[in-house]
């Protein structure tokens, strides 16, 4: 009842579009799409969102599995999550100083290594102690979505800038979904060799795929980066056109 009782502003210095208004959010879209894909700097911001993204997120799904293999009581996942949730407060405040100390290259580098610590605590498995993963975990996540947001908002214009990040949302969707089917993938075969019987042994040793993955991802950007610094040089000053 509020989107339809709301009114478009009178446009001021120009004149009223006559274009059909889906036509013209199709043609936002493609603009969109275009400049996703042939914006170097923000093509690589989205592959780094759906890196850390996805594997941060697939780690939220089988959290419990996760407590339940490092002995942690079940009545304590409620207290883990609030505890997970609230790390948000303290990521805000990290992410405005590191803002406005930090370069993007930088600020990547260091969430980076926040979550590949996290992957690789994943892999220890230590019984009770080895909840200390949530903590790293609970800190990148707020701040990839923070510095991604952050950046398209800065490196896009105010025109389809909605369109942007509605695309973000979605690269992040088909990325969780891929890294999913991957991980089940991988559970199914290991279950099949038979070399395990324990559902829990089956998923402790799926887990070193993790930070396997995300250090092969890492790499791949990094090069792909480096070799494209010229072309992210160049478009540093452009807007969406």
């Amino acid at each position: 009842m509020c989107a339809l009782a709301m009114r478009e502003p009178p446009a001021t210095g120009e004149p009223k579009s006559r274009r059909h208004p889906a036509r013209e959010a199709l043609g936002n879209i493609l603009i969109g799409a275009r400049f996703v894909f042939f914006n170097t700097r923000v093509r690589l911001l989205l592959l780094c969102a759906i890196l850390f993204d996805s594997l941060v997120r697939l780690f939220l799904t089988f959290g419990s599995n996760y407590y339940r293999l490092i002995e942690i009581p079940e009545f304590v996942n409620g207290l883990l999550g609030s505890f997970y949730a609230l790390l948000g407060f303290l990521a805000a405040s990290i992410a405005r100083s590191m803002s406005a100390r930090l370069s993007p290259t930088h600020v990547f580098c260091v969430l980076a290594a926040l979550v590949f610590t996290g992957l690789l605590g994943l892999c220890l498995a230590t019984p009770i102690w080895g909840v200390w993963v949530v903590i790293p975990f609970g800190l990148a996540m707020p701040m990839v979505s923070y510095f991604v947001s952050s950046y398209l908002n800065q490196w896009t214009d105010s025109a389809v800038r909605a369109t942007i990040l509605s695309f973000r949302g979605m690269a992040l969707n088909i990325g969780y979904a891929i890294a999913g089917i991957g991980f089940a993938s991988l559970t199914s075969s290991i279950r099949a060799s038979g070399s395990f019987t324990s559902e829990d042994a089956i998923f402790g040793k799926a887990l070193i795929s993790l930070p396997v993955a995300f250090a092969l991802g890492w790499v791949a950007l990094t090069l792909v980066a480096w070799r494209s610094r010229g072309k992210i040089s160049a478009t540093s000053d452009n807007s969406c056109q």
